[in-house]
């Protein structure tokens, strides 16, 4: 019998492949590392350009799938909002790396993934003076804490407008150093 998520993802990259769709939401579609390995794809083909925005939250991806997705991040000409909530052990060491690849990308919101001060906030860090994510980089409910935190809002510093960094832990003391960092450039929230 075959994986309930192998019918969801082979209907992702179905959708995934239609011209015509802006906004395509598989939240909680079972759609794996598989599926999101079918949708990578179908994201590097030119039919998929009118892509805008993808929820991709609750769908188990893993670090496998968010790879491939990273990569299709790539090449993908239209995608301004993606959202990857909700998915345990998020590949976002690959994520960050492809941002400085990707012109288009405004909203990131990776709210949920486990990420903290061991890799992933720190190679996200490193990618924002160079990435489009101009409006907003959610990382609500993740592990980073005081040096994840500050590293973070520093490579923001003059792109991002909004940056979620609520409940995370984060010291009371770190939380007020961060504030003064941030006053009139930005919204942050933590």
């Amino acid at each position: 019998m075959r994986d309930p998520g192998w019918r969801n993802s082979n209907n992702a990259a179905a959708s995934a492949r239609n011209s015509s769709l802006r906004v395509l939401y598989l939240t909680s579609d079972k759609v794996g590392s598989d599926g999101a390995s079918k949708l990578a794809a179908a994201l590097a083909l030119s039919k998929t350009a009118g892509i805008e925005a993808l929820f991709l939250g609750s769908n188990n991806t893993g670090d496998l799938g968010c790879g491939k997705i990273a990569r299709g991040l790539e090449s993908h000409s239209s995608l301004e909002k993606l959202y990857l909530s909700y998915n345990d052990n998020l590949g976002a060491a690959s994520l960050a790396a492809a941002l400085p690849s990707n012109a288009t990308l405004r909203v990131l919101s990776l709210f949920r993934n486990n990420i903290g001060d061991d890799g992933a906030a720190p190679n996200l860090a490193a990618a924002l003076p160079s990435s489009s994510l101009k409006e907003l980089l959610h990382l609500y409910k993740n592990k980073i804490g005081d040096d994840g935190a500050s590293k973070l809002l520093a490579a923001s510093f003059d792109n991002l407008e909004k940056i979620d960094l609520s409940f995370n832990p984060i010291t009371a003391y770190a939380r007020s150093k961060l504030r003064e960092m941030a006053a009139e450039k930005r919204t942050l929230y933590i």
